[in-house]
């Protein structure tokens, strides 16, 4: 749903297989650099956000001590429930505590429900850019949100 309905598939499915392996998985739960906010019990869990915090902004970013918020996906049963702005505060919630002043994203232009939650939970368009799922060129919004 992250990266919207129709089209081609397969960039988006091999896309999904080299991020999303246990390998890759795997290195990214001990990297000390991220962290990993779940939502759920063990095995059965309805959301996750993953914050990355030596990854260097992209220079629409402007902040001292920047946060990405590389991820964040939620369940689809559970949209609309409030737990996708309880994650989210408890991402903002994290990243102060590890001295973040900032806290940004990438959102698909093609995704306009994400692009409205991003908004109503503080971030703001501070430019755009284009990326690369598989082989297929996507524009996005980079969205920034103050942690003061």
């Amino acid at each position: 749903d992250s990266h919207g309905m129709g089209g081609n598939p397969a960039p988006i499915l091999g896309h999904i297989r080299s991020r999303f392996n246990a390998a890759v998985q795997s290195g990214e739960l001990g990297d000390p650099n991220q962290a990993i906010l779940v939502a759920g019990d063990p095995g059965d869990y309805l959301a996750y956000a993953q914050l990355c915090f030596a990854t260097a902004p992209v220079k629409e970013v402007q902040a001292v001590r920047p946060c990405e918020l590389s991820r964040f996906f939620v369940d689809r049963p559970h949209w609309g429930t409030g737990l996708s702005t309880r994650l989210m505060q408890q991402a903002f919630s994290h990243a102060s505590q590890r001295g973040c002043d900032a806290i940004w994203t990438l959102a698909w232009q093609q995704a306009p429900r994400a692009f409205r939650f991003l908004r109503r939970e503080g971030f703001d368009v501070a430019g755009s850019m284009t990326s690369m799922i598989g082989d297929e060129t996507r524009e996005e919004w980079v969205m920034v949100r103050r942690l003061d």
